[in-house]
């Protein structure tokens, strides 16, 4: 029932509706906790409960009984705990051996047994329309707090309805339904938890990202839908005489040397997590980080260069074409670029009394060289440490 997810803010919840509802309200806010830790030691009912979820601690609920003046907290998302918690110690005990995700945050929590205790958000109540917006009926609401949001006007619209569902734990649900739907109201509960976690990361992620990632991103995802739908249909339709088994064993039976012979095709890891990404892509030196074709940097003495050889050969076997001084380019009559230069001329001159007949079968080249000297991000007037760079740009072919 949603009127106990808005006890999760630390609102005290109260007895305020029929027998039944109070029950059913009840065993939701307990969870999966044993029901024997639930009703009161001293009178060994439920009737004369009050109960409120803590506003730090996700799985711990404080109990108390009016009539027999006890309080304890219980641990809802465990079902094989035996004993209630009476004292702050317990409650750190449990949470360093199962909660260690939360440990933190209930150390630093007030844990107040006393289930009295009201904050500004006590006892609100909102008409039958935010109910069915909600999609749920105004009598599933037992407990209900007086707010009325539209009155705050220290809140701006955008903030109220958000604000109206979080107090029922469906914040980021109707933030993910509302982007969904395109509309301002629709189901906050239509979506499954997993899948509000999901958008809100990438929400998350895209809000950092500049467009080109942000597309960059859009085609990974699209690419694992992708890949997902294929291994679905090959694995309905797989068999291991014509395909071969996607195994440890037939993984290590693919030749190298030759690749483009293999007629058997494996499903690959992908990145699930940070260390799988660090070892397919980063780090490890089967990564393809590591691997990919670039020119190798060679340091002397606290100074590096590059072989100008070494690139030129990169951007060749890169398939780039450069603007490449030919007999036909130097004896252009418009000079559109510097290929037809009086200075490409000149470069040419000199190939071709090098190399003589041999000419034809020589790419000249020319490049343009700079150099400038900056000051790196990480230096600071106390301690500059300036640096100067040379380059030679090789001219692609316009």
């Amino acid at each position: 029932m949603s009127s106990v997810g808005g006890a999760a803010s630390g609102n005290a919840i109260n007895p305020s509706a029929s027998d039944e509802d109070f029950r059913d309200a009840y065993y939701e806010a307990i969870g999966v906790a044993p029901f024997t830790l639930a009703v009161c030691s001293g009178c060994g009912s439920i009737e004369n409960l009050i109960w409120r979820r803590d506003a730090v601690t996700s799985w711990l609920l404080f109990v108390s009984c009016v009539s027999c003046d006890k309080c304890w907290a219980i641990c809802r998302d465990c079902s094989k705990i035996k004993n209630r918690f009476t004292d702050r110690k317990g409650i750190l005990k449990h949470s360093n051996l199962f909660h260690q995700s939360e440990h933190q945050a209930t150390i630093n929590s007030d844990l107040s047994f006393d289930v009295s205790v009201q904050t500004e958000t006590s006892e609100f109540t909102m008409d039958v329309n935010f109910y069915q917006e909600m999609g749920e009926d105004e009598d599933s609401f037992s407990f209900k707090e007086d707010i009325n949001f539209d009155s705050l006007d220290c809140l701006n619209d955008r903030s109220k309805r958000y604000f109206e569902c979080d107090v029922y734990g469906h914040g980021m649900n109707s933030l993910v339904a509302k982007s969904q739907s395109r509309c301002d109201f629709s189901d906050v509960n239509h979506y499954h938890d997993y899948e509000i976690s999901y958008h809100m990361d990438v929400a998350r992620l895209i809000s950092y990202l500049p467009i080109p990632l942000v597309e960059l991103l859009s085609s990974i995802i699209s690419q694992t839908v992708h890949i997902g739908k294929q291994r679905s249909i090959a694995n309905q339709t797989w068999s291991a005489e014509t395909v071969g088994s996607p195994t440890k064993k037939n993984r290590k039976g693919i030749s190298a040397s030759s690749p483009s012979h293999s007629s058997v095709k494996i499903f690959s890891t992908l990145p699930c997590n940070v260390s799988i990404m660090r070892r397919l892509y980063l780090d490890n030196k089967f990564g393809i980080i590591r691997n990919l074709p670039r020119p190798n940097v060679t340091l002397v003495e606290g100074h590096g260069y590059v072989s100008l050889k070494e690139c030129l050969a990169d951007l060749l076997a890169h398939g780039v074409e450069l603007d490449a001084i030919t007999s036909s380019s130097i004896s252009s009559s418009v000079v559109r670029n510097m290929s037809e230069s009086n200075k490409a001329r000149s470069i040419y001159e000199n190939a071709r009394n090098l190399h003589g007949a041999m000419i034809a079968l020589v790419l000249v080249l020319y490049f343009i060289e700079w150099s400038d000297d900056f000051e790196p991000m990480n230096s600071s007037k106390s301690n500059r440490g300036s640096t100067w760079a040379k380059n030679h740009n090789d001219v692609p072919n316009s």
